[in-house]
């Protein structure tokens, strides 16, 4: 059996275990006449006049997490979105600032509304760590207690990603009276330290690619924004939460001039004129 045909009867199985419960349907918003999602997490589009009976559609895994998504189509242009947030803000409400969907016990498959809540970043990592697909680094403080991620340690230490990152990275000496150092292998050299990111929100993520990952953005559009070469990306601005890694790459200087390629320049501006 391969991976894909395990997924399905997974999802098969968390749709039998919710059949005991009256399915209902509501309009997403901004597809209202188009697709309903339900309590339970399926999706359907609604009967039309080309399509007079109302189909489910097929969902399929989209990112590392194995979250199921769906594409919905209107006025010629496809959205894909998972169904886990279509079920969130339909059923539940708009998503506060500063918090995610997270899933309950019964894990990633089962996107009914009785699995889903909104919660910290913190506590959607403890989900991911539950559920096998956390891809933060672990840490460690110098006392000995371990931490899942950055973003943990901060949230219960009482601090700042930065601080504990920076620390991590010997970018300063303690945070919150510990020093501090990341757990397992280290990077390749000549790889360099992974550079954190701050959305203007306030959510602090440990490297592009993991904000890519959990906001559904592009990394280097988010690398773009932090750069300054455009303003936002998907709504929001973006920054480097470790200053002194941008400062030390922009001020990097540039190769100089040799005599004999100074030479080749005199004459072939000498040709030209």
């Amino acid at each position: 059996m391969n991976e894909h045909e395990a997924i399905w009867q997974d999802i098969e199985a968390v749709t039998r275990l919710s059949m005991d419960i009256d399915e209902r349907w509501r309009d997403i918003m901004g597809y209202e006449g188009y697709y309903q999602v339900s309590n339970l997490g399926r999706v359907r589009s609604v009967c039309r006049k080309w399509r007079p009976i109302s189909r489910i559609l097929t969902a399929r895994a989209v990112n590392r997490y194995g979250h199921l998504a769906v594409d919905l189509h209107k006025d010629a242009t496809r959205w894909t979105v998972t169904i886990h947030r279509l079920v969130a803000s339909t059923w539940i409400g708009p998503c506060p600032n500063g918090k995610q969907v997270r899933h309950g016990s019964n894990g990633k498959l089962d996107n009914s509304v009785s699995n889903l809540c909104y919660g910290t970043p913190s506590q959607d990592q403890h989900d991911r760590r539950r559920d096998g697909t956390h891809g933060g680094r672990p840490v460690r403080r110098s006392d000995g207690t371990e931490f899942i991620s950055a973003t943990v340690a901060a949230e219960e230490m009482g601090c700042t990603f930065s601080n504990i990152y920076n620390a991590c990275c010997s970018k300063q000496k303690t945070a919150v009276g510990y020093t501090w150092e990341f757990i397992g292998p280290q990077r390749k050299k000549g790889t360099g330290i992974p550079r954190a990111v701050r959305r203007s929100d306030g959510i602090e993520f440990e490297s592009m690619e993991q904000a890519a990952r959990e906001t559904h953005c592009l990394a280097p559009s988010i690398g773009r924004v932090c750069q300054g070469k455009r303003k936002t990306h998907h709504g929001y601005g973006w920054e480097y939460v470790n200053e002194e890694i941008e400062e030390r790459n922009t001020d990097a200087k540039l190769p100089s001039c040799n005599d004999s390629n100074r030479e080749v320049f005199t004459t072939h501006q000498e040709s030209i004129q």
